[in-house]
């Protein structure tokens, strides 16, 4: 995984609220999630996180909005980016893998990259 000065702006904010959307998708936001969260951020060098996610909630207020910003992030390697630091949140939530069909999956469907 590289980090996300490789995204242009749009990329970055549907990143932001993706990586929202998986650890809310149980209704519930935990320590640990907060946690992980705030590693995985450093860790892609998203230190502007938070200004991201806001515009994310202002301008993407619904899932079909959600969705449609989905289908205009065409480029592949900002798709493999953004399902692979939506993985790293996926697999350390308490769900069976056989119900991990939230955001995750519909990107990988949506975009045809598998992890």
């Amino acid at each position: 995984m590289t980090d996300v000065r490789s995204l242009n702006h749009a990329e970055k904010v549907f990143l932001a609220g993706s990586m929202r959307n998986i650890l809310c998708e149980d209704s519930a936001f935990t320590e640990a999630e907060m946690k992980d969260l705030t590693s995985l951020s450093r860790r892609l060098h998203f230190h502007d996180f938070e200004s991201y996610l806001d515009e994310f909630e202002k301008n993407l207020p619904d899932d079909d909005a959600f969705r449609s910003e989905a289908t205009k992030i065409t480029d592949p390697r900002a798709q493999r980016l953004i399902l692979d630091a939506l993985y790293e949140l996926e697999v350390r939530k308490p769900t069976p893998e056989n119900e991990r069909d939230g955001v995750f999956g519909m990107l990988s469907s949506l975009w045809k990259l598998a992890k």
